[in-house]
């Protein structure tokens, strides 16, 4: 009989016994702290670091067997073995996993595959529907090589009261998973299960809004490789399912569409308000206001802010979602983090992930070195993802928790003041509560502004 440990458990065994003792031996090795009046100032204002931490957890775990990787390498041919190595499993379903004949070749929205859902998607759509279609449409890598995006469009059993045509909702749900089962569509087509999240019916968008007669468009847009905190993936494929459920359905194709997203999804909606305008002109006269909650508006910030705490799990997470599209990432990562990268934690969904927070552990402790976070690689990441000198087009509602502290509310206020000066109308409104409790407390006025909005009424705007 053999004693050796499965490689899962015993990547998990490396994590809890390397990182209490990197970090003591990393307290023990630290300089005496500075006893001057101007140092004691400086370590009051300076964001909390364990400087080195990263470097001590590489040397005392030894590098990932990966047969066709390097770890350690930055070349490209590397970074791409790399890459791969930490992608995550396909679903068991061919509508999701395989790429449609045709993709390469279609236009961007272009829809490649399509099957009826009604069955299993009920069970979960919080209110009576009359069908769901699932769909899989042709839409484009952050480097501009085709891929695919799928989508669910749930058309509700309430009639529609209001003037002119039914309006449809786009739900950008926070995914927040690596795996790829973990997808509200994946639910939606197979019924509750383990993989569906408290988040795909938390907060209940989708049910008031088919309660209230709108069409509701439930965009996987992570993804096919599940690139979680990738404002740039699902942007795209959150354009281009709008655009294919003109074709899957016909009658919405003069609706006007809104769209909203917190937490996780507001990266996901804000990353389609920006890139609208330069990746789908073509649907300037449909997308007409975007509502945001939450919204983690800056990823440098959230490096502070998220470490160290109970939220650090989905920080992990969001650095290796984003890695799956930026491979530079995966040269800083130390071989700690590659372990972690190439588990089982690369098919988790947002429970597991989030539980690693358990750890407390500061993000430095995945680095390779001390300078990983504000290396040029990281800094570019930052201002790829922040596009800052992007303006939103649309009317933007943005509500963010007055207590918040893992997502903190300056982020939100800088991208308020951004928007305001590229001319952009942003409604903004702290609503009590931190991240979790602003969720409850913001979505109801914000669905009201969707609707007040995309019945014609003129939004406010809080930019002076």
């Amino acid at each position: 009989m053999s004693l050796r440990l499965p490689r899962a458990a015993a990547r998990v065994v490396v994590t809890a016994l390397v990182l209490p003792a990197a970090l003591a031996a990393q307290a023990v090795s630290a300089p005496a702290t500075p006893t001057s009046s101007a140092a004691t100032a400086s370590a009051a204002t300076a964001p909390p670091s364990t400087p080195g931490i990263g470097g001590a957890v590489h040397d005392l775990v030894p590098a990932p067997d990966m047969p066709d990787a390097a770890p350690g390498a930055t070349d490209e041919a590397s970074l791409e073995a790399l890459r791969r190595a930490t992608l995550p499993e396909p679903t068991g379903d061919a509508f999701f996993d395989a790429v449609p004949p045709g993709t390469t070749a279609a236009a961007p929205g272009e829809v490649l595959a399509t099957r009826d859902v009604t069955a299993t998607a009920g069970a979960l759509a919080g209110a009576p529907i009359a069908r769901a279609d699932q769909f899989v449409v042709r839409s484009t890598e952050p480097d501009g090589d085709p891929t695919r995006a799928t989508a669910t469009l749930l058309h509700p059993a309430a009639p529609w009261t209001g003037k002119g045509p039914r309006p449809v909702l786009v739900n950008a749900i926070a995914i927040d998973s690596l795996g790829t089962r973990c997808t509200p569509g994946y639910s939606l087509a197979h019924g509750p299960g383990p993989y569906t999240s408290l988040t795909d019916n938390l907060p209940p968008t989708t049910a008031v809004a088919l309660d209230h007669g709108y069409a509701v468009l439930v965009p996987d847009h992570q993804g096919p490789e599940m690139a979680y905190a990738d404002p740039i993936v699902a942007g795209h494929a959150i354009l281009d399912t709008i655009r294919g459920m003109r074709a899957v359905a016909p009658e919405y194709a003069d609706s006007g569409v809104g769209m909203t997203g917190y937490s996780g999804g507001a990266i996901a909606a804000l990353g389609a308000a920006k890139l609208a305008d330069s990746y789908a002109p073509d649907l300037a006269d449909t997308l007409a206001a975007v509502a945001i909650g939450g919204v983690p508006a800056d990823f440098e910030m959230l490096l502070d802010s998220m470490s160290g705490n109970l939220a650090v799990g989905l920080l992990t997470a969001a650095v290796f979602g984003l890695s799956r599209h930026n491979p530079e990432l995966l040269g800083l990562a130390n071989n700690l983090a590659l372990h972690m990268a190439t588990s089982p934690l690369k098919d988790q969904c947002l429970a597991p992930l989030a539980a690693m927070g358990a750890t407390l552990a500061p993000i430095e402790a995945l680095a390779r070195g001390d300078d990983a976070l504000t290396s040029p690689e990281a800094r570019a990441l930052f201002a790829r993802t922040r596009m800052a000198d992007v303006p939103v087009t649309r009317p933007l509602l943005v509500y963010q928790g007055a207590h918040e502290f893992w997502v903190p509310t300056a982020g939100t206020r800088a991208l308020v003041a951004e928007q305001c000066a590229l001319g952009a109308t942003v409604d903004y409104r702290e609503v009590p509560g931190e991240h979790l409790v602003a969720m409850a407390t913001g979505f109801g006025d914000s669905l009201t502004w969707l609707d007040r909005t995309l019945r014609g009424e003129p939004p406010a705007s809080s930019c002076a």
